[in-house]
This record gives C-alpha cells, sequence and structure tokens, in this order.
C-alpha cells in the first residue's frame, strides 16, 4: 500500500479493473514516451479495452474507486459522496493543468535556445561570417534528447506566437517537426543532429532575398518568384565555407524543394536524385509553410494534412509521410477544436494511427449556444464530420477548469 497526496494507492492487474476505478498515475508508452492517459482519468470500459491493446499488464489505481461503477438507477448520493466527487475531479484537473503548464514552460525554454542560435546563424552571415555547423549541433543536441524523452515538448513548439520574422520562425518549425520525425523513422541520434542542422538552415538562402518578397501579403509576381526560386543556390553558397557542415546538408539546403516526381525546383531531379533527408525537410518545410506562410491563404492543420497525404508518392515520399502523419500531436488532448459544422468541442482522445480523426466532446452547438448535456463523437465514425481549426480557448471565454 502507498500513498499519493495523501490519498491511498494500490496495484491492481488488468483483469482486475473495473469501470469507475481512477488511475493514480499516468500510463506512458514504452515507445513513443507519448501520455496514453493522463492521472486522474476515470476509467471506461472503452478505456480498460485500450489497456488491453496497448498490453498494460497493471496498473496504480486510488482505493476509494477500487467499487465498479453503480447502475445510474441505484445511485444515490450524500453530501460526502458528492464532496468526494468533486475533489477527485478537483484533483484529476489540477494534474492536467500541471501537465500543461510544465509543457508550456519547457517548450518556450527550448524555442529560446534555438531561437538564439537562428539569429546568431542570420547574424553571422549579415557580418560575413562563415555558418558554425559545429556550434549549431551543439546548440540543438538538447532538443534531440528532448525528442527522445517527450516529442510532445517539441511538437508544441510550432504552437508558440512569435513576433519574428517568417523565416525564423518557420526554420525553428521545420527543425522541430524533422527531429521528431527523423527519430519516428528510426534515426540514430547523430543522424537526426545531421538532419537536424539541415532543417534549421535549409531556408538560409533566403536571408539574400529582399524582405519585402518574404512579408508581401497576396500573390507573388513573376519575377518575385524566380527571386524566390533561386534561394537553394543562395544557400549552397552560404555553405560552401562553413564549419562543420557536410555534404549531407548542403544537399538538404539545395534539394528540400525537389519532388518524387521530377517537379520540383532547382534541377527537377526525380526521387532517386534527391538526398534521404531532403526529404523529410520536403515534407516538413510543405506543412508548415500550407499552415503559417503569409503571401497565400493559411491552411488549417486538417487541410494541410490532407494536402500532405495526397500528395505523398506523387511529390512526396510516402514512408516519411506516413512518419511524419503518425507522430504528429496535430490536436492534443485537452484541444479546444472547432468542427466543420461550426460546432466546437474539446480533444479528449486520440485515434493512434488518425490522428486528424480524434474523440471530440461537442460543447457547443453550430449557432455557438451551449449544449447543455455535452455528447462525445468519434470522428473515425463520422466521416463527414473534420475539424476546422484549433480553438483559443481564452479568445473564446472558455475554460479548462469548467469543461474538462
Amino acid at each position: 500500500m502507498s500513498f499519493i497526496d495523501g490519498k491511498k494507492v494500490t496495484r491492481v492487474s488488468l483483469k482486475d479493473l473495473k469501470p469507475g476505478m481512477v488511475l493514480a498515475e499516468p500510463i506512458v508508452s514504452d515507445k513513443t514516451n507519448q501520455v496514453l492517459l493522463e492521472a486522474g482519468t476515470r476509467l471506461n470500459e472503452e478505456f480498460i479495452r485500450s489497456l488491453y491493446t496497448w498490453e498494460i499488464p497493471a496498473l496504480r489505481i486510488f482505493e476509494f474507486d477500487m467499487c465498479v461503477e453503480p447502475e445510474e438507477d441505484n445511485i444515490k448520493l450524500d453530501d460526502s459522496s458528492i464532496e468526494d466527487t468533486l475533489k477527485d475531479a478537483e484533483f484529476a484537473l489540477n494534474k492536467i493543468i500541471e501537465r500543461r503548464n510544465e509543457l508550456k514552460k519547457v517548450s518556450r525554454d527550448t524555442y529560446n535556445e534555438i531561437a538564439r542560435t537562428v539569429k546568431d546563424t542570420i547574424d553571422g552571415i549579415t557580418l560575413k561570417k562563415p555558418i558554425n555547423g559545429y556550434q549549431i549541433k551543439k546548440d540543438i543536441s538538447n532538443l534531440i534528447d528532448r525528442v527522445i524523452s517527450d516529442k510532445n515538448i517539441v511538437l508544441s513548439l510550432t504552437k508558440l506566437k512569435t513576433n519574428n520574422s517568417y523565416i525564423f520562425s518557420h526554420s525553428i518549425n521545420v527543425c522541430a517537426l524533422s527531429t521528431v520525425t527523423s527519430f519516428a523513422l528510426g534515426y540514430s541520434k547523430e543522424e537526426i543532429l545531421e538532419i537536424a542542422l539541415g532543417a534549421l538552415i535549409h531556408d538560409i538562402g533566403m536571408v539574400r532575398v529582399p524582405e519585402h518578397i518574404l512579408s508581401k501579403n497576396g500573390e507573388l509576381t513573376t519575377d518575385e518568384k524566380k527571386e524566390i526560386i533561386k534561394h537553394p543556390f543562395y544557400g549552397l553558397e552560404l555553405t560552401a565555407n562553413g564549419k562543420g557542415i557536410s555534404n549531407d546538408v548542403r544537399l538538404v539546403v539545395f534539394q528540400h524543394h525537389e519532388r518524387e516526381n521530377g517537379s520540383g525546383y532547382p534541377r527537377r531531379i526525380g526521387s532517386d536524385a534527391i538526398h534521404r533527408y531532403a526529404k523529410i525537410i520536403s515534407v516538413v518545410d510543405m506543412y508548415d509553410i500550407m499552415t503559417t506562410r503569409n503571401y497565400k491563404e493559411r491552411l488549417s492543420p486538417y487541410k494541410a494534412m490532407r494536402n500532405i497525404l495526397s500528395y505523398s508518392n506523387i511529390y512526396l515520399d510516402k514512408d516519411i509521410v506516413k512518419a511524419f502523419l503518425s507522430n504528429m500531436a496535430i490536436y492534443p488532448i485537452g484541444s479546444f477544436v472547432e468542427l466543420n459544422t461550426k460546432a466546437i468541442g474539446l480533444v479528449v482522445k486520440a485515434n493512434k494511427n488518425l490522428p486528424l480523426r480524434p474523440y471530440i466532446k461537442v460543447l457547443y452547438d453550430e449557432s455557438g449556444k451551449k449544449i447543455d448535456r455535452a455528447v462525445t463523437i468519434n470522428l473515425l465514425e463520422e466521416p463527414q464530420i473534420y475539424i476546422q481549426r484549433v480553438v483559443d480557448e481564452e479568445q473564446l471565454g472558455l475554460d479548462l477548469v469548467n469543461e474538462f
């Protein structure tokens, strides 16, 4: 017998689990280190089935929740039981909020570290100093370690708001997402360092493109597009005398806009001639451009992912697309989202192999009216419904404390 926060905890085998029991500790995947179920989750039949699928042999349960969930007709609540239920809910919620706050802090610290690296690199180019690949890899080594410990920290980097230029934030996003994707593909830490370096400087040639083109709102002119297309050549020149920059990394800089079917630029080469590292950055670069660029209409994560899927094996490597999609925390548990029906809901569970189709607790209907008895839908079973965009709960006056 042990205690957590003053509450008795006991170990229960999988076969003895019953609906109504409450997890004392989070369930974490041995393979990805991803939190599958948060501490404080009240088990239901569906969660228990998932635990069998995840092959979790036993877990720790709060002792006061060792009983089977009662039938609805036999529920009798007195003041003390109501108070206990509220305490349980408050405990579970606090754990969720602590996790979110911790994630935000570590993400911000990691973002600032990489941001300094990008700034130093760009400042160095301005001063005509060679790019120092050794120093950049040293700076981003910590990023690789964090991917191994918790990929959600790295994925959340792309959600941080910044006032920096497009190339600045884009470089960090592509580096973060390429690192996670490379890890999913089974690359070693040394290889991931090379990929992360290539990702961070893949668009370094853009520093020679006039700022008014990069920041332009609306469609680019023909001459402006020609200038943009030159950036792989500019990048190749800027990395020529760099320290600690391998030919593999330089090929990332030069080839990340090439496509599997030979329709890309600058050389219009096909799949066999494109470096494997460049193929990874191609997928991630395309996704981030779709969701963040400021010279064309920005797409929602859902629409961008749908486009990426449709480009698989035509423009993009299908195996890399698969790894990218399967490891993207596009809609983390606890995210508020707007559906294409205009209803607003809360992501309460992910579908492991289909990240675009999570379980949604619908809180507000199409007209914005709060639903008295919220219902949970599985988007996997509702093909006509999809997530339109992520919603900022603060902007809408939504409160995680009240909705979870």
